[in-house]
Formats: structure tokens, sequence, C-alpha cells
């Protein structure tokens, strides 16, 4: 995960780790990329750092999910959430 100060890897059961990296997005990616072996790297975070990744044309695929707020679901307007896969034209 790119930050902006060093942080310590965190390991989750399962397999799970997170590295947070303070070089930039190209080498967390590459980073990420090398510890997948082949495998599909995801990259998750806020709106900032997806606008990062699109601006540097280093995501092939944008899972999106939408949560409705819970203003939204009192109303009806919105009761379920949502789940939108965009793909990069190569």
């Amino acid at each position: 995960m790119p930050t902006a100060s060093a942080v310590p890897r965190h390991e989750m059961q399962g397999g799970t780790t997170f590295n947070f990296m303070t070089d930039g997005i190209e080498s967390a990616l590459a980073q990420a990329r090398e510890a997948a072996a082949g495998k599909d790297v995801a990259i998750a975070g806020g709106a900032e750092t997806v606008r990062q990744y699109l601006t540097a044309a280093l995501i092939d695929e944008l899972r999106l999910t939408s949560h409705p707020s819970s203003s939204l679901r009192a109303s009806g307007s919105w009761t379920a959430s949502t789940t939108s896969t965009l793909s990069r034209r190569k």
C-alpha cells in the first residue's frame, strides 16, 4: 500500500500481508506484482488511490462497490449494495 509515512507490515490470518510503501504507486505495484508471482494483484483504497492509479494508467480493471447510506436505505431509494466492473481497452 502506498503511504506518506513508514508503517510496519501487517500480517492477517489466512496469509494476506499488507506492506506499506513510501516510494510511490509504481514501486508499490511492482513489488505487489513480484510478490504475487503471476497471480492477480488487487489495489484497494479510496478515491485518491483510484485517481492516482487511473491517472498513471496502471489499472486494467476497476471494480467499484457502492454501499447505500442509512438515509438512502430508510427512504427506499437504494436498498442494496451494487458492484460495477470497468475494463480498460487494450
